[in-house]
């Protein structure tokens, strides 16, 4: 059945018919923002299943954030602890390698300048499916595996970057499109430490612009730029959208006549979705759903391999002093490197906590 009309979200919403006579409403929101349509669409459809944009490694911290979070202004809050032994034990994040190299981090900090925390959407409609007595499942892919196949997309271009020399413009275009969705937050964070939150509207607007911006990106001004803002793209969408509309269509199989489902998914996915809709190959989604091969691995990290071992073979023909000079500096350069990551990393904790809670007290 469909829902009224007074009950269907105005934007970002699609409503998905298996020929089976079941249906799955899928709901697109903001990405690091929650909605509230999302409680009324699952309040009216009455799901059977509710579909999260989750996986197996991010149900953990779903659930901490339900149990030890708190919701002001009728959203999902769970500011970072104190760093100490007792947190490490109790908070999922802090033991996540995603979040101290990957950028957990950083997008947890664009988050609180939206006034919610990672994962607050999802939390959102667990809490809301499980009072109504429906079923929550996971069905993004696993996030190491996206990870994995990023990094392997993102070093296959390298060897056409370099042949076009565009190599250099392409990186910065990618990072800087990821500054649209960092910079305001620790713009945010700054002018917190400063006692100074009078532009943070306009802070908020350039974060949700940014994040619209980097996965509506289709056009650049250079070859170079397309080609590895495709790949970044092929990678966090596109596969995805084949992902999703596979596993909705499998839980809409497995429903029957009538069965309803309510799917939340981020709103960048909604129209390779609809259009990937019945038209899926359950041997794709497998080859998707697993890290990539390991000739594809070898291939693409076989020229950076060569290049180091040609680097070490010209070294080892220095003069005695300049070898040792290379040797104790390579033998150093980890230690400073990882000090220095430390302490970054650190200080922007330290900041993002002082800034959670003091936009949480203001909601009080």
């Amino acid at each position: 059945p469909s829902l009224p009309a007074k009950k269907r979200p105005k934007k970002n919403y699609v409503e998905l018919r298996h020929p089976n006579g079941s249906v799955v409403h899928v709901v697109g929101v903001d990405s690091l923002s929650e909605d509230r349509e999302i409680c009324r669409v699952v309040k009216a459809a009455v799901p059977e299943s509710v579909l999260l944009e989750l996986c197996d490694e991010r149900v953990l911290f779903t659930w901490e954030l339900l149990e030890q979070g708190k919701q002001k202004n009728n959203r999902w809050f769970r500011p970072l602890p104190c760093l100490n032994f007792s947190s490490f034990k109790s908070d999922a994040r802090l033991r996540s390698p995603r979040f101290w190299l990957f950028g957990g981090l950083e997008l947890e900090s664009a988050a609180a300048l939206l006034d919610t925390t990672v994962g607050g959407t999802q939390a959102r409609t667990a809490a809301e499916a499980n009072t109504i007595g429906a079923q929550t499942y996971p069905v993004d892919r696993r996030e190491l595996v996206t990870l994995q196949r990023l990094f392997i997309a993102c070093l296959e271009t390298v060897p056409s970057l370099v042949r076009q020399g565009e190599l250099f413009s392409a990186w910065t275009s990618l990072s800087e499109l990821v500054d649209e969705v960092l910079e305001p937050a620790r713009i945010a964070i700054a002018l917190n430490k400063a006692k100074d939150m009078s532009d943070i509207s306009k802070l908020q607007n350039r974060c949700r612009g940014g994040l619209d911006n980097f996965f509506g990106q289709k056009n650049t001004d250079h070859t170079g730029n397309q080609t590895l803002i495709k790949a970044v793209r092929t990678v966090v969408l596109d596969e995805r959208d084949q992902i999703f509309a596979h596993k909705y269509w499998e839980c809409a199989s497995q429903l029957g006549t009538g069965g309803i489902a309510v799917a939340v998914v981020s709103k960048h996915h909604l129209p390779g979705i609809q259009s990937n809709w019945s038209k899926t190959e359950p041997n794709t989604i497998k080859s998707l759903l697993a890290s990539r091969d390991a000739p594809a691995v070898i291939t693409a990290t076989a020229p950076f391999f060569l290049a180091a071992g040609l680097g070490f073979g010209a070294i080892s023909i220095l003069p005695k002093l300049p070898r040792r000079i290379f040797f104790y500096t390579a033998l150093t350069a980890p230690f400073v490197g990882i000090g220095f990551l430390t302490q970054r990393k650190t200080f922007l904790y330290d900041n993002l906590r002082s800034f959670q809670l003091s936009r949480t007290s203001e909601k009080c």
